[in-house]
């Protein structure tokens, strides 16, 4: 390629076409002298020197649990999932119990340690996956407490403070208190939530079923318990409007005129006598409609019942059948890996696994005229001192 800048010629156009074959970040004036091509390799190792993962211990931590699914197979030592302190309590724990007197055996009480931690992490697992189930059904339960509470805030009186004004000019008069008005606003909205939101739930319509079940309790067992409040809640989970209990808010529920045949029934039971049961039809006025809501829960979308609720946590008590048996091999291999490992510590030590804790390998180095080498004697028989253990 010709310099322009020495000859003064002109550059080709098979110089400049040249520019388009290279990189974005490689482009130079055209006839300029060039080096070499920049590769897409040395551009990812250059923009890595800017990008250098977690640098803090914390980072660093979180970082290498990455690539963890469940954790059972992890190595306990390893601290990517649990707490390498906690392990190590539990070597030393095990250590000081069998007293390792070579790398062998250490290596035994390692593994023996290791045994003991997976057969704990085991039970860890299987109880976090219970509890996983068990959350599921947590906000279910929440919906229907929720819901309650919706329905009963309905029935609570809302103030509303009213100027008085002057009855020729309409202004206000602010020498004189204003009028208070009691009213329950959220009556209106009452019933399309019960035919459109609360019909489309199952945890809605569990706590409806709920909430008739104790009300009748209520009137059956308690009548003078039993207030207009209870009484106009009792008749619209039952069918009736709630917009007549606003029409009529200031009057007795007892005596109401233009009372529907439910209303009329449930008046007479809160002024039946003591010890007197529930009238046959208000009865089986409460059983058919809860029977219907019944089926309308099992139309839903997302069907809840307390029934259902005490199964699902029933059941949450055992993993599904693919967990079940992952966790079962798990466990079974660590309760065999314990068992091999006492059993080579107990054959090295000569005794038996049941004695195997109660005797230690002490090294005898030149101690009243012996010479050295290795000895089995009694734990209870010993005294520990600094400088190891020592014979009687």
């Amino acid at each position: 390629m010709v310099n322009p800048a020495t000859s003064g010629s002109i550059p080709s156009t098979e110089s400049c076409l040249g520019l388009f074959a290279q990189p974005l970040g490689d482009v130079r004036p055209c006839g300029t002298a060039t080096s070499a091509p920049v590769t897409k390799a040395s551009r990812n190792r250059h923009n890595a020197q800017f990008s250098t993962g977690p640098v803090t211990p914390a980072g660093k931590a979180i970082s290498r649990t990455n690539a963890v699914r469940h954790g059972l197979t992890a190595n306990p030592a390893v601290g990517a999932v649990e707490e390498t302190e906690a392990f190590e309590t539990l070597l030393g724990a095990v250590a000081d119990r069998l007293r390792p007197a070579d790398v062998i055996e250490d290596a035994l009480v390692h593994r023996i340690a290791v045994a003991i931690w997976r057969q704990r992490r085991a039970v860890r697992a299987e109880t976090a996956l219970s509890s996983v189930v068990v959350r599921e059904l947590v906000p279910q339960r929440e919906e229907v407490q929720r819901v309650i509470a919706e329905i009963t805030n309905a029935w609570v009186p809302v103030a509303t403070e009213t100027p008085q004004r002057d009855p020729d000019t309409r202004r206000v008069i602010h020498n004189l208190p204003p009028i208070i008005t009691w009213s329950r606003p959220k009556l209106a909205k009452l019933d399309l939530r019960r035919e459109d939101d609360y019909a489309a739930s199952g945890a809605a319509i569990t706590a409806m079923a709920t909430m008739i079940e104790s009300l009748a309790e209520r009137l059956d067992s308690r009548a003078v318990l039993f207030n207009t409040d209870h009484a106009e809640q009792l008749s619209w989970l039952l069918g009736d409007d709630a917009g007549y209990f606003e029409r009529h808010y200031n009057d007795p529920f007892v005596g109401r005129p233009n009372l529907t045949s439910t209303q009329q029934l449930i008046a007479d039971a809160m002024q039946r006598p003591e010890d007197t049961p529930l009238d046959t039809k208000l009865r089986l006025i409460t059983t058919t409609r809860i029977d219907i809501l019944d089926h309308q829960r099992h139309a839903c979308e997302r069907p809840y019942s307390n029934r259902q609720h005490r199964y699902l946590a029933a059941a949450a008590l055992l993993p599904d059948a693919a967990a079940l048996d992952r966790l079962l091999r798990y466990e079974t291999h660590a309760d065999k890996t314990l068992a091999r490992a006492l059993d080579t510590l107990a054959r090295l030590r000569g005794v038996t696994v049941e004695r195997l804790s109660t005797t230690v390998t002490a090294r005898i180095e030149g101690a009243d005229g012996l010479g050295g080498g290795m000895v089995q004697v009694e734990a209870s028989t010993m005294a520990i001192t600094p400088n190891g253990p020592q014979l009687p």
